[in-house]
This record gives structure tokens, sequence and C-alpha cells, in this order.
């Protein structure tokens, strides 16, 4: 299933009105230890990013800090429907922005959500053809070298450092490349180091814009044959130089990433419909199916260990089908709903409540006598009988009880439960009764 931005959007969002001044979101970004400030203009319901990069830059400007933050021509943060794919989202988005605020259907802000946070909730090979390579790479910035240097001397500028390759430049502009595979060419053809480095650089030095996508440096390195990338600048410098190593192993990390995370959500998924599958859709207790795998439980150690036994209630609502014909069923619904409730909270934390069907209720009463049981029994009944119900007011239930006994089995126990709950109505009803030893 596609998550929607609503699903994860950053709630906890430092906001300011843009009427403040740079002082006062100085002063509320220190308070909240936030790097970032969302800038509210109310009147148009527009939305901008005040960050500590912002803050240096307005700094070094000289700008006055007590003007209102509407003077300081802060970046304007796109906004997104709540409610939008983030598979849309991905489409619709700018690759140079960072954040993103999602709105309501009223242009109210809900949150943000970065440009990571996006890409990272889509499959990989989307995000490979949004994500530049400047997003997700460190980038080395090689060494430089001139046309002119010596072989040699830069050969030992190349073992001095810690990358495999230098740039290799005549006056400011990049001509060429000169790595440690070179080396090794040189010296198997014993070529002579006291020449100019251009005699042995390769090029020219093709270079691929940072703005590229992840797509595309692959397809580059696969077009080329390439080791590794050196990207370029809006101005043709160099900007950094990635291995096809690098590359490859970001693209394992973002899939290894994107898997884990898709195991979490479908294992959250998973765990979220078999509580669903254990619980009753009307009361949210235990259903039937499940209360069989506990009395199945309880069965097993009562006939394994030589301890105290168990007992079961089997509760009925009184008369429960004229409150459906005089009410309707939404008011017999919110009925059982508050019966369920009332058992809920008048048994231990041990004990196992369920639905047994219709308006019968059943309940595991642990390492409990028949005696117990019955007090217990009486307890709920009371409860019942004095709560004042929605609609109806009032409305009694019958209880029968019965104790489990060595070796018999499951059906053998309800059909006991089950005599003394018919019992319990054939004597008037708003009773309770206990099965036969």
């Amino acid at each position: 299933m596609v998550p929607k931005l609503c699903d994860i959007v950053a709630k906890e969002v430092v906001c300011i009105d843009w009427e403040a001044s740079i002082d006062d979101a100085v002063l509320k970004m220190a308070e909240l230890n936030a790097r970032d400030i969302v800038v509210i203009d109310n009147a148009n319901n527009d939305y901008y990013l005040l960050n500590t990069n912002t803050l240096i830059n307005l700094k070094i400007k000289g700008f006055d800090f007590t003007q209102p933050l509407k003077n300081a021509q802060l970046q304007k943060i796109k906004k997104f429907p709540k409610n939008l794919s983030v598979i849309s989202a991905l489409d619709a988005l700018d690759k140079d922005d960072e954040y993103f605020c999602i709105v309501t259907e009223d242009n109210k802000l809900t949150g943000i959500v970065s440009f990571a946070d996006i890409v990272t909730n889509v499959d990989p090979k989307l995000m490979f053809r949004k994500r530049k390579v400047k997003h997700i790479l460190f980038q080395h910035i090689p060494k430089k070298a001139q046309v002119e240097q010596l072989t040699a001397d830069v050969i030992k500028e190349l073992k001095n450092s810690a990358s495999d390759s230098i740039i290799v430049y005549k006056d400011d502009k990049p001509v060429g490349i000169f790595t440690t595979k070179d080396i090794i060419l040189l010296l198997h053809k014993k070529k002579d180091l006291n020449v100019p480095i251009g005699k042995y650089m390769s090029k020219p030095l093709v270079m691929l814009p940072k703005e590229a996508t992840i797509k595309e440096a692959l397809e580059f390195i696969q077009k080329r044959n390439f080791k590794r990338i050196v990207l370029s600048d809006k101005d043709g410098q160099v900007a950094g130089v990635v291995t096809q190593k690098e590359l490859l192993r970001q693209m394992q990390n973002k899939w290894l990433d994107f898997v884990k995370k898709k195991e979490k959500r479908l294992s959250a998924i998973n765990k979220e419909l078999q509580k669903k599958a254990e619980r009753d859709f009307l009361t949210k207790i235990y259903n039937r199916q499940k209360f069989e795998d506990f009395i199945e439980y309880e069965i097993n150690k009562a006939n394994r260990y030589k301890s105290k036994s168990f007992s079961i209630l089997l509760a009925d609502l009184d008369d429960f089908k004229r409150v459906n014909d005089t009410y309707g069923h939404m008011v017999g619904d919110e009925t059982l709903k508050q019966f369920a409730n009332i058992l809920s909270q008048n048994i231990r934390s041990s004990d196992i409540l369920a639905r047994w069907g219709g308006e019968e209720f059943v309940i595991i009463l642990p390492f409990t006598s028949l005696e117990e049981a019955y007090a217990t029994g009486e307890k709920l009944r009371k409860r019942v009988e004095s709560h004042n119900f929605a609609v109806i007011k009032k409305i009694t239930c019958s209880i029968g009880v019965a104790t489990y006994q060595k070796n018999e089995n499951k059906e053998e126990l309800f059909e006991r439960v089950d005599r003394a709950l018919y019992k319990a109505k054939s004597l008037g009803k708003n009773r309770v009764e206990k099965g036969e030893e």
C-alpha cells in the first residue's frame, strides 16, 4: 500500500508569524533547539523557511535582525495536500526544494515533510529517477595538479593523499584526470616520470553535472565504462568525484533501507490484521474463535498440572430480542457494547472475556473454584442490573457457572455451563446458576 503524505508528515513543527522579528525567530529556535523554523504568512496562507544557513547569510550581509521576518526575502515552501500519495508527490516536487508543507483542504498547516522523507518512502527505482547524485553521496574533492607539473611529483601527491585520482588543470580550467591505475601502467611500461603530467593524463576530462539523477549517473558509467564520475558545478568546475563502488554501495544501502521499511510496515500491518482477526467487530473484545484457543490452553494446563482448576461463566442478556424489536438494531448494538464494557471492567486482568455469539458472552476465570466463580457471576449480574443503559435504561442478565472437571473436553464443559444458563433463564431470569458437579 502506497503511503500518503499524512502518513509520513512530521507534525511537531516550530512555527512563527512573519510579522515577528528575526530576533524573535532566533530566540524561539534557540529555546527549542531547532535548526529550522516555519514562518507563516496568515493573511495569504503562505509558508516560508528560515534555517541556520539563511541566518548566517543575513548576518554576513549585515541585515537588521530587529526587522520583521517578512522583510528577509525568505524561501517560500511549496504546499502539498495531506492526502496526496508519496508517489504523486515525488512526480510533483522540485528536486531543489528541501522541505514541503502539508496542508488541509482549507490550506491550514498540518505538518512538514522533507525531500528525503518522500523519496525514502517509495520504491528505490522511482527514487533513482528523482534523487540527485549530490543528495546521497559524499563527494570527495580530489587534489589538483597543473599540466606542467612533473609526473613524479604528482605521483607523490597522490601517494600521500587518501584519493585514487587527481584532477589536472591548465590554469583554472580542469582538462584531465590522472589515477592510480595510470601509475601502474606507467611503471609497467617504464615510462619517464620526469615529464609533465599533461603527457600521461586522460583527456579530455568528461564530467557529469552534479544535478544529474542517480539513474543518469548509472547510465553514464555504463555507457563510458568509467570507474568513477567527476561531477561539475554550473560553472563547469569540478564539484567532486564519486566512484562506481560508492554509487553502487549507496544504491544497495537505499534498497536495504527500503526493504527493511517495507518489512517493518508489513509486520505492523500483519499484527494489526491478526489483532483484528482475534476481536469481535462490534464489541472489540475477543471473538469465539480466539476464545477456543484460550479454553484449549486452560484445559491442557489443568490436565498437566495438579493445580487449582478454572471456571467459566456464560452470560446472556435477558429479553434482548425485545430491545432490537422496540428500539432497532443500532440501539441493540450499543447495548451489547455497554454490556461487554461492564463485564470487562468488573473482572480480573487475568480473566478472559469473549463474545460467544449474539447477546451471549463467555468468561474464563483461571484458578477459580465454583463458589468463587458464582460470587463473580453475582457481582456482574448486580452491576448490569444497576447500570443505566443508553436509551433502554434498564436490562438484566442471566449467568451460568461451571468449573472444569479433570479430563473432560471443552464440549462437555460447555454443555454443563449452557444447562446452568438455561436453568437461570427458566427460574425467572436475572440470576446466576451453577452447573452440576
